[in-house]
This record gives C-alpha cells, structure tokens and sequence, in this order.
C-alpha cells in the first residue's frame, strides 16, 4: 500500500449550456474532446494519456460536481474509505462493471471512490 493520492485523475463540472461551454472548453482553453453522451462532453489536454481530465454536464445550475484522484493501489481506496467512514463521511465505492466510458471505449477507471451527497444536481 502506497498510502498516497498520486495525481488528481478528472473533474466534472455542471454547466447549464453544454454547446456554450464545450465551446470556451476547446476554442478558448484548448482542451480536446475525447467522447459525448447526450448530456456529457469528455475533455483532455493535448499531452494527456488518460481518456479525459474534464467532463462537462448539462445541469441547471454551474458548479463542481465531484473530482477524482488516481492512486496507487487497490489497498489505498480501501485506506481512503476508511480514514472518510471514520469521521462520518458517507462513500461510495463503485466497481469496474458500474462505470463505462461513453462510445463504447471501455472501462474509464479501475476503481472509483465517490462522497455520497457531495455531488450537485
């Protein structure tokens, strides 16, 4: 067990105009998109290896939905959900099967750990 986050792995940001921000997201920032679903545009950088980094979702309201972080084992989301129960955060932990990239690419993540309640409409 590493007993670290390595990296932060994406975010996804609610926006109430997909088009408008996908738009500022490529034109202006210079992010590429990688997929689409009807209500998600997955974003990354020109340098990244990853699927996505940003992931766009319609919603009535702006703001950060949840953020991701990579780490070095299986045992650190174990040490993670613990260290959170501990002090009465509420986490979900979602399998490989549970979490599909859009299009048909496969599994996104190996494992994700979410807080429930921490996400946004």
């Amino acid at each position: 067990m590493t007993d670290r986050i390595l990296r932060l792995q994406h975010v996804e940001v609610r926006v109430p105009d997909l088009e408008l921000c996908t738009a500022y997201y490529t034109e202006v920032l210079g992010l590429i998109e990688t997929a689409r679903t009807d209500n998600q545009v997955f974003l990354k950088c020109w340098d990244e290896r990853e699927h996505h980094s940003v992931i766009l979702r319609e919603a009535p309201t702006y703001g950060l939905d949840h953020m991701s972080f990579k780490v070095g084992d299986a045992a650190d989301l174990d040490y993670f959900t613990e260290k959170l129960q501990a002090v009465s955060v509420p986490v979900k932990r979602y399998t490989t099967r549970e979490r599909e990239c859009p299009g048909g690419l496969g599994v996104c993540h190996a494992a994700l750990l979410y807080l429930d309640g921490f996400a946004g409409s």
